[in-house]
């Protein structure tokens, strides 16, 4: 299941080009804020702030180090920190395992916008982005060598 979805999640790749940077994550005293996007933010769910790309959005965000991806979804703005291409939920730092460094260098690239799919399609094909369980599907450790490209 877990390869059918990853390999879902790369046939809805946009052509748009990878970007590369910084990720950071949300510190606990968020957890409950509203977002920009007027949802409350939830470390257990899969979300991210992301500048420029539309509420909804679902990116993959790879650790460059590790190769470890993690899907999730842009409900937010920034980061606001120089050098900074991404934050996110405290459940993508988990499953990143950036948590203790606090940020980690990543690439990140658009799997789709929201108005590709429907909700409830999107929600269907990567429940993790959408609800507070963390199904083992979120992560994915690429072989050395392999390029998501």
């Amino acid at each position: 299941m877990q390869t059918i979805l990853i390999a879902l999640a790369l046939l809805l790749l946009d052509s748009s080009p990878v970007a590369t940077g910084k990720a950071s994550y949300y510190a606990h005293a968020f957890a409950g804020r509203r977002t920009a996007s007027g949802e409350r933010y939830r470390p257990a769910d899969f979300t991210a702030a992301h500048r420029s790309f539309p509420f909804g959005t679902l990116l993959l965000v790879t650790r460059l180090d590790t190769n470890d991806s993690v899907i999730v979804r842009v409900n937010d703005r920034g980061p606001f920190v120089r050098g900074r291409i991404v934050d996110l939920s405290r459940a993508a730092a988990d499953r990143l395992d950036m948590v203790r460094a606090g940020t980690c260098r990543v690439s990140v690239r658009r799997i789709q916008e929201s108005s590709v799919l429907t909700d409830s399609a999107t929600e269907a094909i990567f429940p993790e982005v959408f609800t507070s369980d963390t199904p083992a599907i979120a992560v994915v450790s690429w072989p050395s060598g392999e390029s998501l490209r």
